[in-house]
């Protein structure tokens, strides 16, 4: 008798993939892993943007190149891990800012050439204060071996995060109960995530998603109740799913658009649907193979941090 592992992964390998996961795109064909984006181009990972060309994590931005795990800022070009700044060049770490040019970790300062560590300041080059008349024709030589030394010589934080309530993890932000949790923002007891953004609450071993809630071990997700997900968007109550759209209670299904009640991609009624899926769920508790070995033989995951959640 063929088991459901057997089953779902003879799925896997005859369903056909697609070349690039881009949805609610408007002039902006060439990115993957993104949706609603207007005139962007080679965008990966980048939602709710516009006019955006090489970005890699950036979100809800506009006119931005080059840029990487930005969020909520316009007219940037090669920054990294920016939030809320406007017309900045070569910054890293720096947030509520605008009009700064290799910067690094400065958080509400305007008009800073090369300077590091800064908080709420204006007209400073190399952290030392000048006249807005000198920063206006200064033109600053060595920039970046200046800026080197003074990254080495400035003291740092240990942890990049702010507005945060009783969470522990790095480059984290607006979040509350959250812990061991890195490049997130906006969630809520949540565990071990790794690329949250925006509308988290009650995950668990997730990594690059959006706007999830009760969701356990996803990548790639935005929806409720989903399990061991794998780039399932707007999509509910769902488990061992990969490239789902808005598909609601399917279970070990692939490649669906629009479906609800499907298991293995073949339609059931509800009543029928709810009967086969504990059946199946049964049948892997009783081989000890439902939570643990199913995730080992679909999944890529670290043993170990599976049995730390069983």
């Amino acid at each position: 008798m063929t088991t459901f592992t057997e089953k779902f992964h003879s799925l896997q390998l005859e369903t056909p993939r697609v070349a690039l996961h881009n949805v609610h795109a408007t002039n902006s064909e060439y990115g993957n892993l993104s949706r609603h984006n207007k005139n962007c181009y080679m965008h990966i990972a980048s939602d709710y943007n516009e006019d955006l060309i090489h970005t890699y994590w950036v979100y809800r931005s506009k006119d931005c190149t080059d840029c990487s795990y930005c969020f909520d800022s316009e007219l940037l070009y090669e920054c990294t891990d920016c939030e809320k700044c406007y017309n900045c060049e070569f910054c890293q770490d720096c947030k509520d800012s605008f009009d700064l040019k290799h910067c690094y970790d400065c958080i509400g300062c305007r008009n800073c050439i090369g300077c590091v560590g800064l908080r709420h300041q204006e007209y400073y080059i190399f952290n030392k204060k000048i006249t807005r008349e000198e920063f206006k024709k200064i033109k600053p030589e060595n920039i970046q071996e200046k800026l080197v030394e003074l990254k080495r010589s400035t003291p740092r934080l240990y942890s990049h995060t702010l507005h945060n309530e009783d969470s522990t993890g790095d480059y984290i932000c607006h979040v509350k109960n959250c812990h061991e949790c890195f490049d997130s923002n906006y969630a809520e007891d949540c565990i071990y995530i790794d690329g949250g953004v925006s509308g988290l609450k009650d995950c668990t071993d997730c990594s690059f998603f959006m706007d999830n809630e009760l969701c356990y071990e996803c990548v790639s997700t935005a929806g409720f109740n989903l399990n061991f997900c794998n780039i399932a968007w707007d999509c509910s109550d769902c488990e061992f799913c990969e490239l789902c759209f808005n598909c609601h209670n399917c279970f070990g299904c692939i490649g669906l658009k629009a479906k609800k009640f499907h298991i293995l991609n073949e339609p059931y009624s509800e009543e029928e649907y709810f009967r086969k899926v504990a059946e199946i769920k049964a049948e892997l508790k009783e081989a000890g193979k439902y939570n643990l070995d199913v995730i080992k033989s679909v999944y890529p995951i670290n043993d170990s941090c599976i049995e730390d959640h069983l």
